[in-house]
């Protein structure tokens, strides 16, 4: 297997995951719903279950990384799927981390994720910023 996008336990990724945890602020997940949308190795989605989060479903498209994420977080649900639809019900917590800009619609696709919030649910939105997007913006390119 190629290198993890995500950091875990002993492994080291491409993405600091414990240091992006720490930059998010999730909420208390006692008892919540949590719904990860590309979820990739599954990390957000095994610290969901480990904070006590009731329900947690992790989703992406990529069979690998779905496979690591069931080996790592056994007692999480993860589904092999596009963001076409989401997953049944309600969630009281969905994040989406450095993901966005795979969405082909992302209007349509924000309002799919609006959808699936409980009345007083959280969307924890985290979008990555490189220096070549602020270059773009600058006019440089």
């Amino acid at each position: 297997m190629n290198k993890p996008y995500q950091s875990h336990a002993g492994v080291t990724g491409d993405s600091d995951s414990e240091r992006k945890l720490q930059g998010l602020k999730l909420p208390n997940l006692m008892g919540k719903s949590f719904l990860d949308i590309g979820c990739s190795e599954g990390f957000f989605c095994g610290y969901a279950k480990m904070q006590g989060a009731e329900r947690v479903i992790g989703i992406d498209s990529k069979s690998d990384a779905l496979e690591r994420a069931r080996e790592l977080y056994p007692d999480v649900e993860f589904r092999c799927q596009s963001w076409d639809t989401l997953p049944e019900g309600k969630f009281d917590v969905i994040l989406h981390s450095s993901a966005l800009h795979y969405a082909a619609d992302p209007y349509t696709h924000l309002s799919r994720i609006h959808d699936s919030l409980a009345v007083d649910g959280l969307l924890v939105l985290e979008i990555g910023y490189s220096p070549f997007n602020h270059a773009m913006e600058s006019g440089l390119y």
